[in-house]
């Protein structure tokens, strides 16, 4: 029998806490731009990283 493939992990789940007034502003936001808190986050996300990999090759 052949052994099973591993199967890649598509996400990770993060939980994270913010103020009551971070998630009332970040829920006005994302009601006003038709679009999920999570898209929000997963964009606020990916810019920091883009940040800070871009910081990284300049120094």
């Amino acid at each position: 029998m052949k052994p099973k493939k591993q199967q890649r992990k598509r996400h990770v789940l993060l939980h994270i806490g913010v103020t009551e007034q971070v998630a009332n502003e970040l829920k006005r936001i994302a009601e006003k731009q038709g679009r999920t808190v999570t898209e929000l986050a997963r964009e606020a996300f990916a810019k920091i990283i883009r940040e800070y990999e871009c910081a990284d090759r300049h120094e």
